[in-house]
C-alpha cells in the first residue's frame, strides 16, 4: 500500500467522488459526483491547502483523505481533516490510519498545532488515535461530533 498525493493520480478523481457521493450523498444532501470531483479537483496541491491523498494498492485507489483549511462552516478552527474514506474491502488493513497519519504529518509541517475533524459515527475510532470530543454540534441537521487532535 502506498500513500500519495491525489495531485499525483488526479485521473482518479471521478471514482473516488463517486465513493465520497454513495458513503454520505444520502445524509447531506448536496454532496454529488460532480460536487465532490469539484472539491477534489480544488485540492490538487502538494505543500498548501486544500491537499488530499490517496491510498493506492497496486496502483489502484482504496481510500482518501483531504486536508482543508475548514469544514463545517467553522472556519475559526483550522484546518481540518476532512473525507476520510476506504473502501469497505481494504477497511481494517490500517489504511485509514495511514492516511490519517499523513495529514498530520503534513499538518506539522506546515508548522500547525492542532487539527480538527468532523465524525457522526467514528468518534471511537479517532479516539484510540488519540483524538479529543471538541464539542457536539449539529450540522445540517445532524449531530456531529467535532474533534480535535494536539500535535506535539
Amino acid at each position: 500500500m502506498k500513500i500519495d498525493y491525489l495531485a499525483n493520480h488526479p485521473d482518479w478523481i471521478g471514482t473516488i467522488a463517486l465513493w465520497i457521493q454513495n458513503e454520505w450523498g444520502s445524509v447531506f444532501h448536496d454532496i454529488t459526483k460532480e460536487s465532490a470531483s469539484a472539491d477534489f479537483r480544488n485540492e490538487l496541491h502538494h505543500d498548501r491547502l486544500p491537499l488530499a491523498y490517496v491510498a493506492l494498492e497496486k496502483a489502484e485507489p482504496v481510500g482518501v483523505v483531504s486536508l482543508r483549511s475548514s469544514d463545517m462552516g467553522r472556519s475559526e478552527l483550522t484546518p481540518w481533516l476532512s473525507a476520510l474514506y476506504v473502501l469497505p474491502d481494504h477497511r481494517r488493513k490500517g489504511i485509514g490510519r495511514a492516511l490519517v497519519n499523513a495529514v498530520i504529518q503534513k499538518t506539522k509541517q506546515l508548522g500547525v498545532g492542532t487539527l480538527y475533524l468532523g465524525t457522526m459515527d467514528k468518534q471511537n475510532y479517532f479516539a484510540h488515535q488519540g483524538w479529543v470530543t471538541y464539542e457536539q454540534s449539529r450540522f445540517r441537521g445532524h449531530m456531529v461530533t467535532v474533534m480535535r487532535k494536539k500535535l506535539g
